[in-house]
């Protein structure tokens, strides 16, 4: 752990020309790192996920951002499904979600930065929600009780290079967690020694994960 902090304090000082503060304004596309069985039914369903941004960067390196990702129905039916169980009968039964294009919200706060003014390093934790459309229509609220849109926390790396000082292009893996405890279990997994530990964190890392290509232009 300590050399991986003498490292990252190295590459911050190295980025130390990188830009001043500055907003980004990105926009670009996204896949799922697992196909969606919803979708996977559906031949004909679109399976594009849009990606959004909007964020600060503070200090060189610190970053805020809400990014937005974008959702067909199929994606938005496999977060909102959910299981029941009747302990009379013992049987167990699957709800199906709602059938809706939504948005994933993410609020993320960590570290970004323009490695020789070149390269993009950055990784980021927060919180996020699902908003589902026409989810606030009062004649629509009893198709959504029981589901819950506040889906947790989320990691977020990025890795991308900047074609000149106003715009870039960046890859990020959106890797959304039951809570921000469970996402510092896993960015401490990742670091361990013991490969086993190293193994079920990636898994937990990629489950319910998305990779986006997005331009970015820095303001």
């Amino acid at each position: 752990m300590r050399r991986l902090i003498l490292l990252l304090a190295s590459l911050i000082l190295l980025a130390s020309t990188a830009w001043s503060d500055e907003f980004e304004l990105g926009m670009g596309v996204a896949v799922a790192a697992e196909k969606n069985d919803a979708a996977a039914v559906n031949s004909t369903q679109d399976n594009n996920l849009y990606a959004l941004r909007l964020a600060y960067n503070w200090l060189n390196f610190v970053n805020f951002s809400l990014d937005s990702i974008v959702l067909p129905p199929a994606s938005v039916q496999q977060m909102t499904g959910r299981f029941t169980f009747d302990p009379k009968t013992g049987n167990l039964s699957v709800v199906q979600g709602i059938y809706r294009p939504g948005m994933v919200n993410m609020i993320d706060v960590g570290i970004k930065f323009a490695l020789f003014d070149f390269i993009i390093l950055g990784v980021q934790v927060g919180g996020n929600s699902l908003y589902i459309y026409h989810m606030d229509k009062p004649e629509d609220k009893p198709l959504f009780a029981g589901i819950n849109t506040d889906l947790g926390a989320n990691i977020k790396a990025t890795v991308g290079m900047k074609f000149n000082h106003n715009l870039g292009l960046e890859i990020a893996m959106y890797s959304i967690q039951p809570s921000l405890e469970t996402s510092g279990y896993v960015l401490g997994g990742l670091i361990s020694e013991d490969t086993k530990i190293r193994r079920i964190a990636s898994g937990q890392l990629l489950r319910n994960a998305a990779f986006g290509a997005v331009f970015v232009l820095y303001l």
